[in-house]
């Protein structure tokens, strides 16, 4: 998440707001330009480049002109910053796969046999593909066959 800097307004650029994501920082930057605030992102390209430098070079910077800082930073303060994080997304059990046993959504198609393929790739030299088809949960690593009316 991002932190808000309060410090003077001064004449050229001030730092509102500091974030680890471009994501993040985006849409900050585009909620200041729907309300009539210039702003610019600083040090996103060297994080897009290497996101290792982000502690070194503070995250990446929200900038607008000292003028506007104040009402900047009141806009930031009356909004979340991630509206979908505060929201959870509601999942339709009708669509959604769950493993019968656990009831997780961590559930994967396994297409061929994982065991016959290594194995007969250390044994023959060469992988033979035998046809699982079925689901398997990453929580309890439950397999179960998918029926007509899993998908």
């Amino acid at each position: 998440m991002g932190n808000v800097i309060n410090k003077s307004e001064p004449d050229g650029p001030v730092t509102i707001a500091t974030f680890w994501e471009l994501f993040d920082a985006d849409f900050v930057k585009t909620m200041l330009d729907l309300e009539g605030i210039p702003a610019i992102l600083t040090n996103e390209c060297i994080i897009l480049l290497d996101w290792r430098y982000a502690n070194a070079t503070g995250g990446i910077r929200v900038n607008v002109r000292g003028q506007d800082a104040a009402r900047a930073r009141r806009l930031l303060s009356e909004q979340p910053i991630r509206p979908d994080v505060a929201k959870p997304a509601v999942i339709d059990p009708e669509y959604e796969l769950a493993c019968p046993r656990c009831g997780s959504l961590e559930v994967r198609y396994e297409r061929f046999s994982r065991f016959a393929f290594f194995l007969s790739l250390l044994m023959l030299g060469f992988p033979i593909l035998v046809l699982r088809r079925a689901l398997k949960c990453r929580t309890c690593r439950h397999r179960w066959k998918r029926s007509r009316h899993t998908y």
